[in-house]
């Protein structure tokens, strides 16, 4: 996406206007390939913060974010017990905890998650604090589901090129 079509959908959010589809995906796609800026990221977090997320934005983000994951085939199907993370009401950490009543129970989860943006504590600061290394490899990932039915995926280990994404979010209090 060029620095001009960038300025012409930050306009866009800035009026009120919702952004096509393709708008959204080229958007999204700048962000993980270091293309818009850091003001440029920052308006269009609150852009979309302004005009309300839709299905449309949701799945543009989530097919660019899957296309420029680190994948780990573990070779059988698992869930991810998700929590609200960054909804902004320094609620408790339930999902880890109910990840792990899951697992006990026999159920495979793949437990996605990372530290703290805007509750009392994240996924990886609860498991940090039981002593889990917070990245492995494919080889890890799947002993670990095999022995104990539970596996911790990093997010930061999952989506690098987010890396520079989680300042900005907390600078300006948008937590998508």
């Amino acid at each position: 996406m060029s620095e001009n079509a960038l300025k012409l959908c930050l306009a866009k959010l800035a009026g009120g206007t919702q952004l096509e589809s393709g708008e959204l995906s080229a958007f999204f796609d700048a962000i993980l390939d270091a293309i818009a800026t850091p003001a440029q990221i920052g308006s269009f977090l609150m852009g979309l913060e302004r005009i309300g997320l839709n299905r449309e934005a949701l799945m543009a983000g989530a097919r660019a974010m899957r296309a420029q994951m680190v994948r780990v085939d573990i070779g059988f199907p698992t869930i991810d017990v998700c929590g609200t993370g960054g909804d902004g009401s320094h609620s408790l950490n339930i999902s880890t905890a109910t990840s792990f009543v899951l697992a006990g129970g026999g159920i495979k989860i793949a437990k996605h998650g990372n530290r703290s943006m805007s509750s009392l504590c994240g996924a990886a600061d609860v498991l940090e604090e039981l002593g889990v290394k917070l990245s492995a490899d494919a080889g890890i990932y799947k002993k670990s589901l095999e022995d104990a039915n539970i596996a911790f995926f990093f997010a930061p280990s999952h989506h690098p090129k987010l890396a520079y994404v989680g300042p900005i979010r907390r600078d300006i209090g948008v937590n998508y």
